[in-house]
Formats: structure tokens, C-alpha cells, sequence
């Protein structure tokens, strides 16, 4: 299921203009919520949405950045912030800010 939704989020041609990075992060963070995969599992997967900036520049890149950005920081705030985990608070941080040009 993880490995849909990056291929969705980078899939090199459209950037999201629906809310689909908020669909996507209701499915993620159900998953965390109900503990359907280990910790190290959804935490490998987060960090691994910065792989694309390995990717030669160019609108491709771009649009995985973006859509990347825009479900780290949809899901980020789908949990108020006395239900999100410090762990959870500083990964999805450091992954945004990987993806962020303007940091």
C-alpha cells in the first residue's frame, strides 16, 4: 500500500490540485493509528519520500517534490498535536524539510 502511494505522489507528470495528498494521508495515518506496520516500517517509508531528490532536475522532480511535500504536511497536521508522537512530529519535519527548496 506504501509503495502506491509514493508511486502516486512522484509519478512524474501530474501534480495534485484535489486534495489528493489528504486522501492519501487519511489511508497513512489509519495505518499508524491501528499499528499495521511496525514503527521502523513507516518511518523508512517517510524519509524514503526524499529519495526523489536524486532525480535529475527538471519538472519531473518537481512534481514529486511538491506532491511529496503536500502529503508530509497533510498528514503532519491530521493529528492534533497531543495525539502525534514527538518521533512521529520531528520525522515528518525532517522529510519535509529535505523536500523543501527554501529551507
Amino acid at each position: 500500500m506504501l509503495e502506491a502511494i509514493k508511486d502516486m505522489l512522484q509519478n512524474r507528470m501530474w501534480l495534485f490540485g484535489e486534495e489528493e495528498d489528504e486522501r492519501m494521508a487519511t489511508v497513512v495515518d489509519t495505518m499508524i493509528v491501528q499499528n499495521r506496520l511496525g514503527w521502523n516500517s513507516i518511518a523508512g517509508w517517510i524519509l524514503s519520500l526524499g529519495g526523489c531528490g536524486d532525480w535529475t532536475p527538471g519538472r519531473s522532480l518537481r512534481i514529486a517534490q511538491i506532491n511529496s511535500k503536500n502529503f508530509l504536511r497533510s498528514l503532519y497536521f491530521r493529528r492534533g498535536r497531543q495525539d502525534r508522537s514527538e518521533a512521529l512530529e520531528q520525522l515528518l519535519l525532517t522529510a519535509e524539510a529535505g523536500l523543501n527548496r527554501f529551507c
